[in-house]
């Protein structure tokens, strides 16, 4: 039995500490311990709120998760270093009467250890667990420092993606919007440097859901500061454009380059499960666009529609998975 608690302590910290160190030092999206925590956490929270966007308990998940995730690392390192010193019953004595612990009394020296208290009241068994005791302090001191580092800048990516969304919402409310008020009657030259700057805002907005898998879940009510609902808003502006053909000058470059940074944005949600298909919503803008001129056939415009119909599936998960309606993203907004 105590080779059994021996190897699934060793077993469990060294899956926690992979899970940690893929979450705070990789960028390749998080671990499975800290995604299992995170997406369920968002999904009950999902739920809770009745699927509604501007609900308030939506807009605190993102601090339930990151609390709730630090929580579950601490309690599984707890318990795997408990579980290891389980393993000899002399490993924790008493200071004053030189007895052995029972199981409290080894949770509460690892506890006080881990986070480097320095209790007097036990102490190690022998010197191997006296060693054993310095290694779990180092290893929690470790583990905070770490969380500490993870912390901040998860704060920052917050700001940087309330930031963008916002930047999106002041070029217009909807994809026929964006538009009508970038065209001058020509061609989109106001719009031109605001696509280079929002191709390399989405590349880093990319990049930062990879080294930050949490940020997806710190939610806005307000769809002005909704990424989902903003980043959907701009895709389907692309989307307009590139089957209507309303750009036929050599500056149309502008957008596809555009449209290669939101497939990389897609590509990345895609990894959390959170654009996972769902009904293909219609392709009706056609009327909305008397004032753009429409320089496709009608054939290309149904080949363009139908290739873009996984894409648009994609959008609408990510938007319904926000807790928003596709009604959200195609009409007008006080």
């Amino acid at each position: 039995m105590e080779f059994i608690l021996l190897i699934t302590g060793i077993g469990l910290i060294i899956l926690v500490s992979i899970d940690l160190l893929s979450t705070i030092l990789l960028m390749n999206g998080g671990g499975k311990i800290s995604n299992f925590v995170s997406r369920n956490i968002w999904n009950t929270l999902f739920k809770l709120s009745n699927e509604n966007a501007r609900s308030s308990l939506l807009s605190k998940a993102g601090m339930i998760i990151i609390v709730s995730l630090f929580s579950t690392w601490i309690l599984l390192i707890w318990l795997s270093f408990g579980l290891i010193y389980m393993f000899d019953p002399g490993s924790v004595i008493d200071t004053s009467t030189e007895i052995n612990t029972n199981v409290a009394g080894k949770f509460y020296f690892v506890g006080y250890t881990i986070s480097s208290l320095g209790n007097g009241d036990l102490k190690s068994g022998s010197d191997t667990w006296r060693i054993f005791s310095n290694v779990i302090s180092m290893y929690g001191t470790f583990f905070i420092t770490l969380s500490i580092s993870y912390l901040i800048p998860v704060l920052s990516a917050v700001i940087k993606k309330r930031t963008l969304s916002g930047y999106i919402y002041q070029l217009g409310k909807t994809p026929e919007e964006i538009l009508k008020n970038g065209w001058n009657g020509k061609d989109f030259s106001i719009l031109y440097n605001h696509l280079n700057s929002l191709n390399t805002m989405i590349l880093s907005h990319s990049e930062r859901h990879l080294a930050y898998p949490i940020l997806h879940y710190f939610h806005s009510t307000t769809p002005k500061y909704s990424a989902p609902l903003t980043l959907t808003i701009l895709d389907e502006a692309i989307s307009i454009q590139k089957t209507y053909k309303i750009d036929d000058t050599p500056n149309s470059l502008h957008w596809e380059v555009l449209r290669s940074s939101m497939d990389s944005f897609i590509e990345v949600l895609g990894k959390y499960d959170i654009t996972r298909e769902l009904s293909y919503p219609p392709f009706s803008y056609e009327p909305g666009l008397k004032y753009l001129p429409i320089n496709a056939t009608t054939e290309e415009i149904n080949l363009s529609i139908s290739k873009m119909t996984q894409r648009r599936k994609s959008l609408h998960g990510m938007v319904r998975r926000d807790g928003w309606q596709w009604k959200d993203v195609v009409e007008e907004k006080p």
